[in-house]
């Protein structure tokens, strides 16, 4: 750990921005078969976080508000490929690969037709 140091300011810099990110400065390096730092958070920081909205809850209403609206889009316009989608409803040609997985896992929309020229339906 010390030799490492030398070529970098890591474990300063935990140190010095702690108090400020975590609320606490109390700091516990371990260094055993892996090296590990336990940083506690401020419990009055972390209600602070909470009190600002659930992160988690905002998260799965971003993806489920997204899939909603795939659904809504196939359902409007049915036949639709990936890429046609993804540029309709602004949004990257992956995520919509990823919603559009969730909605066939989900039996709600199926791809019919051939690879070239199909697209996505409502079941």
């Amino acid at each position: 750990m010390g030799r490492s140091e030398e070529l970098g300011t890591g474990i300063r810099k935990v140190y010095k921005y702690s108090k400020a990110y975590s609320g606490s400065d109390e700091i516990e390096f371990l260094e055993h078969d892996t090296f590990i730092t336990k940083v506690p958070l401020d419990a009055q920081l972390f209600e602070a976080t909470i009190a600002k909205g659930n992160l988690t809850e905002r998260v799965h209403g971003g993806i489920n508000g997204g899939i909603n609206e795939l659904f809504k889009f196939i359902k409007k316009t049915p036949g639709k490929r990936t890429n046609e989608i993804a540029g309709a409803i602004s949004v990257p040609a992956k995520t919509v690969e990823k919603w559009l997985a969730i909605l066939k896992r989900e039996g709600k929309i199926e791809f019919i037709g051939s690879k070239k020229t199909g697209g996505y339906y409502i079941k």
